[in-house]
């Protein structure tokens, strides 16, 4: 029987960036690191802060957790929190809520100044935070220490296979960036990279006005010009898998909007489209569409081009997000784990926790096309036989672990 969750999975953090990872806080009078050292040391606001706070860490990369201890520091009880919510982020802008506490004040009654508190999860965040609303005395916040936990199954299961311990990796598709990977432009050049367009209607609408974080303004042609381009160019090349769009702010602005497009990217010598849309886009008034693509390629400048628009004056874009790669896809297939015997934490820590993905399953796939060719005569040939022995193969139909 293996331990029901890992060690905190937090490093002994010497510094808000090291060993690894990052910790941050909403206002700090001692580094939020200090709430990470494992050590009888504490965080605390700068100042008086109403009681609300946020402390946060950033993982090198994605992970689950779905436990978290918080210790006290002993002499700042009153200063301790008192409801909170537990959240995890992709991009430190959109937080998802986790786990949500509230009138949590019996702490000096806690085994080691540690409370621990669980919840359900199974998603992967780079980042987690308390988000905290209220204290139990007093207007400054303190954490003596947060760690965070991820649980592990009972039981765990390897394949020996050909003299090695296996797992078998699940496929998982490709996961974008939660947000654009272009930063908030406040011109055409700043704060990095390039905005560039093909024409604009005068110098209040130029191309980075698609890219300053609103859609109040946005990129607009010349009167009468119905087509056009609008592009972005890294500091360095990006693999870029997805757009999206919103229209102006005013009203009667839809029509403005690109209804055939294409998204292109510069391999150095020409345009190389990655995405066609050849079905006319309907758009509505101030919704945000989110268009997701193909591109196995990095490239350094990408742009929309926009061959037609619904039945505007001229082409006008309130706003341009582009979407990276947050998380590779992989595809399903045997891993190696060992070539001698798991130890117990390796089972742990590597080993499978669902032999179902192993049961036979029937799978529909789509036939591949098939020419006719019953009126053809293609020639003459040898006919070759050979015989199967079946009673050298077993056939595995479903596995069970009692």
């Amino acid at each position: 029987m293996f331990k029901n969750y890992t060690e905190n999975l937090i490093p002994t953090m010497t510094s808000p960036t090291s060993p690894s990872g990052k910790c941050s806080a909403s206002s700090q009078g001692n580094s939020p690191h200090l709430a990470f050292d494992r050590a009888d040391t504490r965080w605390i606001t700068a100042v008086d802060v109403g009681g609300k706070a946020t402390l946060s860490y950033e993982f090198p990369s994605t992970t689950v957790v779905n436990k978290y201890s918080v210790k006290y520091y002993a002499s700042y009880v009153y200063h301790c929190i008192k409801s909170w919510t537990f959240e995890g982020s992709m991009d430190g802008n959109n937080w998802t809520i986790l786990d949500t506490r509230k009138n949590i004040s019996d702490w000096i009654l806690a085994q080691d100044n540690i409370k621990e508190f669980t919840f359900t999860n199974a998603d992967e965040y780079l980042m987690y935070r308390l988000n905290i609303t209220e204290t139990i005395s007093g207007n400054f916040v303190t954490v003596g220490e947060l760690a965070m936990f991820k649980h592990v199954p009972d039981n765990r299961t390897m394949i020996y296979h050909d003299g090695n311990y296996k797992i078998l990796i699940q496929e998982k598709p490709l996961v974008p960036t939660v947000g654009t990977i272009v930063p908030i432009m406040t011109s055409n050049t700043a704060p990095s990279g390039e905005a560039k367009a093909s024409s604009v209607f005068n110098t209040s609408y130029q191309a980075f006005r698609a890219f300053d974080g609103n859609n109040n303004v946005g990129w607009i042609t010349p009167e009468q010009t119905k087509t056009g381009w609008i592009s972005y160019e890294f500091t360095e090349p990006k693999r870029v898998v997805g757009i999206s769009m919103i229209s102006r702010q005013p009203t009667n602005s839809m029509g403005e909007m690109p209804r055939l497009w294409q998204v292109q990217g510069y391999d150095g010598t020409k345009w190389v489209t990655i995405y066609d849309r050849t079905i006319p886009t309907v758009f509505v008034q101030s919704v945000k569409q989110k268009f997701y693509f193909d591109n196995a390629n990095s490239y350094k400048a990408y742009r929309l081009n926009v061959a037609e628009i619904s039945g505007g004056l001229y082409v006008a874009i309130g706003e341009i997000e582009f979407f990276g790669v947050e998380k590779e896809a992989t595809e399903s297939g045997w891993n190696t784990v060992s070539n001698t015997l798991p130890v117990q934490q390796q089972f742990a820590d590597e080993g499978m926790d669902n032999l179902e993905i192993l049961n036979r399953k029937t799978v529909k796939i789509k036939p591949l096309p098939m020419t006719d060719v019953s009126d053809t005569i293609e020639g003459y040939g040898k006919i070759f036989s050979a015989s199967i022995n079946l009673k050298k193969y077993f056939d595995i139909k479903s596995i069970e672990v009692k």
